[in-house]
């Protein structure tokens, strides 16, 4: 696989914060550490609001893209990174987390997908 599409981090990549608008309206910082991502995959770490999360992003064999949480062994289908109140909702509909981790994560995926799109021009916005 091409060095440039499939990066494996000896140590996770810090982004800048991000700010989102939690459920109740207020403004908040969330943090994400990104562990590795190629063309299919997406590993990261999303923080905010005192709770943490190893969080998998990714597309099924049918090129549906997914959100998996591990330590919850929850997950549902997502629209795309960048769509985060269709995320949100689908997030709301098909897991058990509080509304405002669910805010915090669909921001954090934009973001996440913001940087990759920055940072690497091989792997294209189709992708993940």
């Amino acid at each position: 696989m091409d060095e440039y599409i499939r990066r494996v981090l000896k140590k996770p990549i810090r982004l800048p914060d991000y700010k989102y608008i939690d459920n109740n309206g207020n403004e908040k910082i969330g943090k994400i550490g990104m562990h590795c991502f190629d063309e299919r995959q997406i590993e990261m770490r999303i923080s905010a609001d005192g709770w943490s999360y190893e969080v998998l992003v990714g597309k099924d064999r049918l090129d549906n893209e997914f959100l998996f949480i591990q330590s919850m062994n929850i997950g549902c289908y997502i629209t795309d990174l960048n769509a985060v109140w269709c995320n949100i909702d689908s997030m709301y509909y098909y897991t058990d987390l509080e509304p405002g981790n669910i805010y915090a994560i669909a921001y954090g995926l934009a973001h996440a997908r913001h940087w990759i799109d920055a940072h690497n021009t091989r792997i294209s916005t189709h992708s993940i």
